[in-house]
């Protein structure tokens, strides 16, 4: 928004088809308050940053394109700090279907979004996004714990040695006396 207004909150709830149907683009920003598994893998640095587009593309196919971009910090699997947050962006195509079986018949390019109904939750579409844009496992780019600390996980050479002992070699002693 160039003349320098602050951007709106972006409705939880849309009918999709309608707004494909009328060409209707919403911009604004989200509070990572309201997505809630997301909060459970990052922490949000700032608002999230959402530009939907909604039109009828190729073959009459209901899309939404756009962007959302989000200051994320998450925990490194190593040390279980918080890591500094990284900028995630993340570029929308998809289309709105009906069912499982109609998002199978969808070209490639395309990602599926089922709505069932003649409403949906957008906060949703936006929380899956980001969890698909986040890393599978985060961890510091230096060693962040000592190393000395970790266990290759092989047994300590005592615990080998007790294995080795045998808690029936009393009976066989017992076995002799006879």
């Amino acid at each position: 928004m160039s003349d320098g207004s602050a951007l709106q909150q972006i409705p939880r709830i849309v009918s999709p088809r309608k707004l494909a149907h009328s060409g209707t683009s919403i911009e604004g920003v989200l509070s990572s308050s309201n997505l809630e598994a997301l909060n459970e893998v990052a922490q949000c640095d700032g608002e999230i940053s959402v530009s939907l587009r909604f039109f009828i593309g190729e073959e009459g196919k209901r899309q939404v394109g756009g962007n959302i971009s989000a200051n994320l910090a998450y925990q490194c699997q190593r040390c279980l700090e918080t890591m500094p947050a990284k900028p995630i962006e993340v570029s929308l195509a998809i289309a709105v279907v009906r069912s499982e079986e109609e998002a199978k018949q969808l070209p490639r390019a395309l990602d599926p979004w089922v709505v069932l109904e003649e409403e949906a939750d957008v906060y949703a579409l936006i929380e899956e996004e980001l969890l698909l844009a986040s890393p599978v496992v985060s961890y510091h780019d230096y060693e962040c714990v000592d190393s000395s600390l970790m266990s290759s996980g092989e047994p300590a050479k005592e615990d080998v040695q007790e294995e080795k002992h045998n808690p029936f070699s009393v009976l066989s002693s017992l076995k002799q006396n006879k």
